[in-house]
């Protein structure tokens, strides 16, 4: 389970800068980027702010595409496992029964093998089972996809670049003019294509390794196909009735305003501002 840190696409920038301070060898990282499709340096985002609240600096204000970010240092901690959930909708046509669904095709795009989950409920058992044993908090569920404002209205389009301070602050500084509160459930609308389901996990440990929580062999409830065999598996599935209504209702030991608060504590609650302008 990697860190949202790892999907600022800033983890082995930071790493290479530890082990440079450390005295080891630092090799070139200017090819490690993530794809576009993992890369968001908007995950860990607690909520927005009117560009005036920030700054009264003119030319900001007129650049700014949006309305500005506050990313919780502490989300960067968060370990969370993503998953594609599928979308489906039985019908009627001549009397027969008959399914419609659609698989993004940039979902290719994460690899050539798909792993099937069988049976939901049974893997959140594990789950809990697993984190529980080890006292830690976790909560799974779907993602929300926002859309990004400025001053209430659509934000601007067009090209433009994402700006971050160049220092942290602390939040109690900006929590009064927060507008639009948002938690490690919540992503820009540009990536709806994903309809993700994650699992969040909370260790209470500040760093930003990946983790594995050992569930055990989940072969059992699972299985596996090729990405360009999907459909076709797809249809086989809902053919002999095989397809059961998931269970994407929110599961787990504590709520997402109690994870945004662990985090937002875990990380000595320091945000960062990160600015669209263009």
């Amino acid at each position: 389970m990697n860190t949202l840190n790892y999907f600022w696409n800033e983890y082995y920038r930071d790493s290479q800068n530890k082990k440079q301070e450390e005295g080891g060898n630092v090799i070139d990282t200017s090819n490690w980027i993530l794809p576009e499709g993992q890369k968001d340096v908007f995950e860990g985002v607690i909520g927005t702010i009117k560009g005036n609240k920030f700054s009264n600096d003119n030319d900001l204000q007129k650049a700014l595409m949006s309305d500005l970010y506050l990313r919780a240092k502490g989300f960067g901690y968060c370990n969370t496992l993503c998953f594609y959930k599928l979308k489906y909708q039985y019908f009627t046509r001549f009397g027969e029964k008959c399914v419609a669904y659609n698989i993004n095709t940039n979902m290719k795009l994460f690899g050539d093998y798909v792993i099937i989950i069988d049976n939901q409920l049974e893997l959140l058992e594990r789950i809990r089972k697993a984190v529980e044993k080890e006292k830690y908090k976790f909560l799974c569920g779907p993602v929300k996809y926002r859309i990004p404002k400025l001053d209430g209205k659509h934000a601007r389009k067009g090209n433009s670049v994402i700006l971050k301070a160049n220092e942290e602050f602390q939040l109690t500084k900006y929590a009064n003019y927060i507008s639009s509160e948002k938690n490690c459930f919540d992503k820009m609308d540009k990536f709806s294509y994903q309809n993700e389901w994650r699992i969040v996990l909370y260790r209470g440990a500040k760093t930003y390794e990946p983790y594995r929580l050992e569930i055990g062999n989940i072969r059992d409830i699972c299985h596996w196909v090729k990405a360009e065999d999907l459909d076709t598996e797809l249809r086989i599935y809902f053919h002999n009735n095989k397809i059961k209504s998931p269970y994407l209702v929110e599961y787990g030991n504590c709520t997402k305003d109690e994870l945004r608060n662990l985090f937002c504590k875990l990380g000595n609650d320091r945000v960062e501002v990160l600015a669209i302008i263009g």
